[in-house]
């Protein structure tokens, strides 16, 4: 199963976590041991192009609570993954910001959207999005390969209900582990294959098939395995254009080649 997941560019162009003096905001170290899961409380977002609207009031709200840039990531009703402060310092569970990754699912009551009945219960995507960006963040060494994956009323200073009955009713979905096949392509000849991705950002690869790349069966179903979006050949620079405006990206926002 593929996972999105949108720069904070999308939503915030230009714009680096800051304090609410306007101070820089720290970059978390690597290997973290929480990753905390918290909810909005309400809404689902099952529209990604509702998601960028609702990131600008949480944000709003949070600036006027005087802690911008509350989470790490956020997970929308659709799964889409969408990074906040991502690797910078958040403020979202007081006293252990610079230990935990902090996770905000949109999503808490019932209610209606447009032509679709939604529920309290955190949907398939969002959860299956919980467990790949877990993995993900353990793989770029972010997350300690030990880490505790904890609900924000269960950390340490913490004294609140989040993430609310429902979220806790499929905690242990969420906690199931999610494992990434190895990133080394063994015999597959993947040296000519052409890696694009968002300057400073991770996981979006787009990988063409054609006269000059070789990706053999086996690694296309390992890229399908890690939710990378493999385009095919002739139809690559056309899909790669759609991408980038989906995105909200052009190509100077890209880099050639598959290193970090």
């Amino acid at each position: 199963m593929t996972y999105t997941v949108m720069s904070r560019e999308v939503v915030w162009p230009g714009q680096v976590p800051t304090n609410s003096t306007g101070s820089p905001r720290p970059l978390l170290q690597p290997h973290r041991p929480w990753y905390t899961i918290h909810y909005t409380g309400g809404g689902l977002w099952l529209d990604p192009d509702d998601s960028p609207t609702e990131l600008r009031s949480i944000q709003s709200y949070a600036q006027s609570a005087g802690k911008p840039w509350e989470y790490n990531w956020v997970i929308d009703g659709q799964g889409i993954i969408w990074e906040y402060a991502g690797d910078y310092q958040a403020a979202h569970s007081g006293g252990e910001n610079d230990k935990a990754i902090g996770v905000l699912l949109l999503v808490g009551f019932k209610g209606q959207y447009p032509n679709v009945e939604y529920w309290e219960h955190p949907p398939t995507a969002m959860i299956t999005a919980v467990r790949q960006l877990r993995a993900v963040l353990v793989e770029r060494g972010m997350l300690a390969t030990d880490h505790s994956m904890l609900p924000h009323k269960k950390m340490p200073d913490a004294a609140t209900v989040c993430p609310g009955d429902a979220v806790m009713a499929a905690w242990s979905l969420l906690t199931a582990p999610w494992v990434l096949p190895p990133t080394d392509p063994g015999d597959d000849d993947m040296s000519a294959a052409t890696l694009w991705r968002p300057q400073g950002y991770i996981n979006v690869f787009l990988i063409g098939e054609g006269p000059a790349i070789n990706v053999s069966g086996e690694t296309y179903a390992s890229l399908m395995a890690r939710g990378i979006p493999y385009i095919d050949g002739e139809d690559h620079p056309q899909m790669l254009k759609t991408c980038l405006f989906q995105a909200g990206l052009t190509e100077a926002d890209l880099v050639e080649g598959g290193a970090p």
